[in-house]
């Protein structure tokens, strides 16, 4: 037997989801399927690519959206990165761990960096070098980041944007 729905529990959200699509379409004109598209990821905690010409504000959108669904005065922060061919593991995942290296492990310090993030946008993703996609891989596929011996759950809904 199913457990019937509780729409009095469900309708203030689902309001302040309708204001947001409102407000973020109306700040992005004809733009309303890209919104559409952007929410549903998120509520879906999976990933969007948003592919199209130059100025067509996908990186607008992406950067307003994280501004409404992270808290800045909370660990939900935003981790936001335009990808190059020059893009090194270093500038995503963090620097490698010194004190680590000294007690032989092979750790990185992954504060304020994409392991850490709640919300990633990762802008240019197709212009990234194959060590970093490689790197990406079951961050993005599975959620996890190997840092040493540890395989840490990440937490984040991901964007990733081309022109």
């Amino acid at each position: 037997m199913t457990t019937p729905l509780n729409l009095t529990a469900i309708s203030a959200p689902l309001q302040q989801l309708q204001t947001l699509e409102a407000d973020l379409c109306a700040r992005l004109l004809e733009r309303d399927e890209a919104v559409r598209a952007a929410l549903v990821a998120v509520i879906a905690r999976q990933h969007i690519v948003l592919i199209g010409a130059p100025g067509t504000a996908k990186s607008m959108l992406v950067e307003l959206l994280a501004e409404r669904v992270t808290d800045t005065s909370s660990s939900s922060q935003a981790f936001v990165w335009l990808l190059t061919r020059f893009t090194t593991p270093d500038e995503l995942f963090g620097p490698i761990s010194v004190a680590g290296l000294k007690k032989d492990e092979y750790r990185r310090i992954t504060t304020n960096k994409l392991p850490e993030a709640f919300f990633a946008f990762l802008d240019e993703i197709f212009k990234a070098n194959s060590t970093v996609l490689n790197a990406l891989l079951s961050l993005l596929n599975e959620h996890v980041f190997d840092n040493g011996t540890a395989q840490i759950r990440v937490p984040f809904n991901c964007g990733g944007g081309d022109a």
